[in-house]
């Protein structure tokens, strides 16, 4: 193998000076064959490298003959060929002259050889039409020999619908100002499949006398081509079904400027905006739906659609249903201009959620004023715990009022202590005021006009339910004109009303409702604590002057009544010494009751007082000191706990006497008494016959006894006694059927 022979093809026709190229290279492989499309192109490409250059004739701006002639003033010695596809004796004589080393005409000979030697499917035809050479790409694409081919028309093997149009397209190339056809065409194969073509159709070079000679044809397989058309025809088609049936807004346009242009709308579009394609389509679209107010945003919005691309904002737009907001959403979808974007707007409906935006927004902002309002009104409730009158209370709602909810005309209303039905004011905010829209200080009273504040008052404050009016000449429960616009009554309990007021319409809103109802039950709890205390203090003054009472009782049993007691005792004794006599026994019984009911009276005047400390006490020791003090020989005594309790000993020791008294009393000499623990405290029992149901609560009463030596107040002092520690006492059923009292709310010592 020779050295290798770089070859500078020059040819403005690309498919010719591919086919030369290739024909060039399969003929020697020693050919390296380099394109040019142009003679500059071809002059720039010359250097040491070139051994040869071919160059063809026609050129639009000049002619090869011309850029040999250029080619040989740099390079003298470099071998050329002139290869003109149309060529004559004159042509081949000047390039003689010009001193062209070679001189090819290209003829059928060359044709079919460049035919044969390309790869792309190729045919030619005469010019009538018919086959004279095709290439194996040809065969191999259609199915058919050679022999099946050449000498058969052009359109026998083409789809039935384009043999009109292709013979057109052959018939065309005949017209010397046409130099190519390109026409898409479906070949039908041997086996009778279709197969979609784009065929480059270029003239033969004509004979010597000028007349047309055929065509070349050069074939491309566009199946793919067409069913990837046909693919994105479909999806088309698909698309704009599914747009149309989108029910969001969409609109096509150019963007310009600072406008869109409409090229198109969907149903959802013209349904929400009340504008048809028909009255959109060319129009600036912003002239029709954006409001004035919004023209410089909407301005703004499309040199950015232009300029960036996507864009995402919120709007506001003119629809059949008046202004609604809308997110707006821009596709760019390609370049039509140097200040010009095709795009796509998304109109998404978002008023509903602006709306929900705005009511929690607003919702948010009254929860944080109703909260910080909430926290200064607790520091007034603070303040109303400590208020030590009516109208010190009413001072502190009052100031709540001002302060907190911002009004200055309002007042406390209490029933009057000296006259029946009426609320007469406890304290005013404003009273100058006040006095001006009333004519002086007001006084509600029952038996008032109907329609007056005086009637609404007080049926506000005996149903206790309130009234808020935020437009009083609207409202039914005023005939009067009222010199109010806004109107809030509150009942204050069983003790008045709160009045608040305001001279413009629709004053109040929730959140002063619920602050001034608050207020109002906070001014009520006040209030009653007022009458709580009032009532404390009243039944405290009762309580020393009875324990006074009690004291000069006290005293008058300790001496008034003993010293006569005694005196008679004495008297008796003397009478015994005198004489015998059965009446003496009598009297000296009598004597032991007196005694004894003046011993019970002292000690229930005495043992009222609460149990101020409390020491730890054995149960059961106290139990059995206090019975060897307890005159029953005959009885059985029985203790049955360990347990040491809070108490105070000395009247603990009173609790358990009167209880054994009472058992032997009321069972008998020979009584069996138990004391024993419960979970809550202890217990007394006996076994004597008990305590009927009916009478159980009645035991305790003072002077209350079934035993005709009772004094009836045993039972009441161990009451006494339970009650100053802070015990309860109740009887029940004994184990064996007898009387049992339990002892319960007492505290265990650790």
């Amino acid at each position: 193998m020779g050295s290798p022979i770089h070859v500078l093809y020059v040819d403005a026709d690309a498919d010719v000076a591919d086919l030369t190229a290739t024909h060039l290279e399969r003929e020697d492989d020693r050919f390296t064959v380099e394109t040019a499309a142009s003679t500059t192109a071809g002059l720039d490409r010359l250097d040491a490298d070139v051994d040869c250059v071919v160059s063809a004739y026609e050129f639009p701006d000049t002619d090869g003959l011309a850029f040999l002639e250029a080619v040989r003033e740099d390079y003298p010695d470099l071998p050329s060929v002139l290869f003109p596809g149309k060529g004559s004796e004159a042509v081949a004589a000047d390039a003689i002259d010009a001193g062209v080393t070679n001189y090819l005409q290209r003829r059928d000979g060359t044709d079919q050889y460049a035919v044969e030697a390309a790869g792309d499917p190729i045919y030619t035809l005469d010019a009538d039409g018919i086959f004279t050479l095709v290439n194996d790409a040809f065969c191999e694409v259609t199915g058919y020999d050679e022999a099946d081919l050449v000498g058969a028309h052009f359109a026998s093997i083409l789809a039935q619908s384009d043999r009109l149009r292709g013979e057109e397209v052959v018939r065309s190339l005949r017209d010397p100002s046409v130099d190519r056809r390109t026409s898409e065409l479906t070949l039908v194969c041997r086996d009778g499949s279709p197969v979609p073509c784009e065929i480059h159709l270029t003239p033969l070079p004509t004979r010597g006398d000028g007349s047309f000679c055929g065509t070349v044809g050069v074939v491309r397989d566009i199946s793919a081509r067409t069913e990837r058309e046909r693919e994105l025809e479909r999806e088309r088609d698909r698309f704009e079904t599914l747009l149309e049936r989108v029910p969001t807004p969409l609109v096509y346009g150019h963007v310009i400027d600072d406008d869109i242009r409409v090229t198109r709308v969907n149903a959802a579009f013209e349904d929400v905006f009340g504008y048809d394609a028909d009255t959109l389509v060319g129009e600036y679209l912003d002239e029709y739906i954006v409001p004035a107010e919004h023209g410089d945003e909407a301005d703004t919005l499309n040199v950015t659609v232009r300029r960036e691309g996507n864009v995402e904002h919120e709007v506001r737009r003119e629809t059949t249903d008046g202004m609604r907001d809308f997110l707006f959403r821009a596709i760019p979808l390609h370049e039509t201009g140097e200040d010009t974007v095709e795009a796509i707007g998304v109109y998404t409906d978002i008023t509903e959620q602006k709306e929900r935006e705005r009511a929690m927004r607003e919702q948010r902002e009254r929860l944080q004023e109703r909260e910080e309002k909430l926290i200064r009104l607790r520091n007034y409730t603070q303040d109303l715990a400590y208020a030590d009158t009516p109208a010190e209370t009413a001072t502190v709602a009052l100031n709540a009022i001002d302060e907190i909810l911002g009004f200055d005309l309002g007042a406390v209303f209490t029933q009057a202590e000296t006259q029946e039905g009426v609320l007469e004011v406890v304290e005013v905010l404003n009273q100058r005021q006040m006095e001006k829209m009333y004519g002086g200080i007001p006084v509600f009273l029952r038996d008032a006009p109907a329609g007056t504040h005086s009637e609404l008052a007080w049926e506000v404050f005996e149903s206790g339910e309130s009234v808020f009016l935020n437009d009083t000449a609207e409202s039914d429960l005023l005939a009067r004109k009222s010199p109010f616009g806004s109107l809030m009554l509150y009942p204050i309990g069983d003790h008045g009303v709160v009045l608040l007021a305001a001279t413009t319409l629709e004053a109040f809103t929730e959140t002063e409702e619920i602050l001034l109802d608050l207020l109002a039950a906070t001014l009520e709890s006040a209030f009653d604590r007022l009458d709580w205390e009032r009532e404390l203090r009243r039944q405290r003054d009762a309580l020393e002057r009875q324990n006074e009472r009690l004291e000069e009782f006290a005293s008058v049993v300790s001496h008034d009544l003993r010293n006569p007691l005694q005196v008679a005792d004495l008297r008796l004794e003397l009478a015994r010494e005198e004489c015998d006599s059965d009446h003496l026994g009598d009297v000296a019984d009598a004597l032991d009751r007196s005694q004894a009911l003046v011993d019970a009276l002292l000690t229930l005047a005495r043992e009222g007082e609460p149990v101020g400390e409390t020491e730890p006490v054995d149960l059961g020791e106290v139990a059995e000191i206090c019975w060897h003090t307890t005159a029953a020989p005959d009885a059985t005594f029985r203790v049955e706990t360990d347990r040491t309790v809070l108490a105070d000993r000395s009247r603990l020791r009173q609790l358990f006497e009167n209880l054994y008294r009472n058992a032997v009393e009321h069972a008998g000499d020979d009584v069996t008494i138990t004391v024993g623990a419960t979970d809550e405290g202890f217990y007394v029992e006996d076994d004597g016959p008990g305590i009927p149901a009916e009478e159980r609560e009645s035991v305790f009463e003072g002077g209350y006894s079934t035993s005709a030596d009772g004094t009836g107040f045993g039972l009441r002092i161990v009451e006494q006694v339970a009650t100053a520690h802070g015990w309860e006492v109740r009887v029940t059923d004994g184990t064996g059927g007898g009387a049992r009292f339990e002892v319960s709310g007492v505290d265990v010592a650790e």
